[in-house]
């Protein structure tokens, strides 16, 4: 204990860490946690089109014979999963860390029903679907239980087969270019959706608070508004529109880059490594070169996690007037946390390098001595 006690430059070093840590850990939570209120009423506008359908909740009478209740719940299902690939904005592309680029393919084209008539073997498995059901509705039971199983078989090979035609359509459709910024959230009353080829925002606006004895309710709508990006909900990015030359430029130039990354983190923390342990294994571990290399390492690592740890605030500098306040990039203790691992090993090689200096200042103060 008392070996404990008197090493207060320790006893510093882990406070510190361990305050840190507290403090990170506290703010994570309290993202996490909330606090969301709860006592708040808002109106769903579930039929106005202003909203492109992101509140509506169709209804389908199901008094209906089965093949109509399916049909039109067949009709309902493309119009949903159109207006959910738009909003979900799901993208394909490379990136860098919080910088990259990205591809969407238009749905227009990817859900276009002229394309599917061209179709010629998804067109004849519907129509054996829907004579099937109509002929069912004139037979026994038994035959018409039968008549149910083909119908399932049908469209177990029409899925498979629109799957496949899905992949070749999305092969040949035009697609929209964006430069992605990841790290940014939406409240979650905020709805982000596309309507008519424009990005917009659905908020809540709040119009009063009712005040009761013990609690109170906040009383709101939601209103719409366009903005200049679009948004993926899934990965928290935001996609700035541009065009195909840039997208491909910036594509090429992001390539490149990861493949330089690769060369120098090998050269630096595979190759120096390996440099220093032949080094020792030669009786020559307390050499200038051997502290160059540790130096060398630990401001590579600084200069690294400090990049990494900036860069999401500096680009968004470059493109605050662009990207609407509704979304809110993530904090710097965030950053700083996810990137902490880095820090902690620049600290444990810069101590390896002074070590490694005052092992070479021994050995020469032995060497003069003798």
């Amino acid at each position: 204990m008392k070996k404990i006690i008197t090493n207060p430059i320790a006893i510093a070093v882990a406070l510190v860490i361990t305050l840190y840590l507290y403090f990170i850990f506290k703010s994570m939570t309290d993202v996490i946690e909330g606090p969301y209120p709860f006592n708040s009423s808002i109106n769903l506008p579930e039929n106005d089109t202003a909203f492109g359908g992101l509140f509506h909740l169709p209804y389908i009478n199901d008094s209906l014979p089965y093949y109509k209740y399916r049909k039109i719940e067949d009709s309902l299902k493309k119009v949903k999963d159109i207006l959910e690939y738009e909003n979900k904005s799901i993208s394909s592309g490379r990136s860098i860390g919080f910088f990259g680029v990205s591809e969407i393919q238009n749905s227009s084209q990817i859900f276009s029903t002229t394309i599917r008539k061209e179709d010629t073997l998804s067109k004849l498995m519907q129509d054996s679907i829907t004579n099937y059901f109509t002929e069912a509705m004139h037979l026994n039971k038994t035959d018409s239980l039968a008549r149910e199983k083909k119908v399932d078989e049908i469209m177990w090979r029409l899925n498979v087969h629109t799957n496949k035609f899905n992949d070749s359509v999305r092969e040949i459709s035009a697609k929209s270019y964006y430069l992605s910024l990841k790290g940014y959230r939406l409240d979650y009353q905020t709805k982000f959706f596309v309507q008519n080829g424009t990005f917009n925002l659905a908020y809540v606006k709040w119009d009063k608070v009712v005040k009761r004895t013990y609690d109170s309710t906040r009383v709101g709508h939601y209103e719409r508004k366009a903005i200049p990006v679009r948004y993926t909900t899934t990965e928290q990015t935001v996609l700035i529109p541009v065009s195909k030359n840039i997208y491909d430029g910036i594509y090429t130039g992001i390539i490149i880059l990861g493949y330089l990354m690769i060369f120098i983190t090998a050269y630096l923390f595979i190759g120096y490594p390996i440099q220093v342990l032949i080094s020792i294994s030669k009786g020559k571990a307390f050499s200038k070169e051997n502290i160059s290399r540790f130096n060398t390492m630990s401001v590579a690592l600084f200069t690294y996690a400090v990049v990494t740890t900036i860069a999401p605030f500096i680009i968004h500098f470059f493109f605050r007037k662009l990207i609407p306040s509704d979304f809110q990039l993530t904090s710097f203790g965030r950053e700083l946390y996810s990137n902490l691992s880095l820090y902690f090993a620049c600290v444990a090689v810069f101590a390896i390098g002074i070590a490694f200096k005052r092992g070479f200042k021994l050995q020469h103060e032995q060497d003069l001595t003798v």
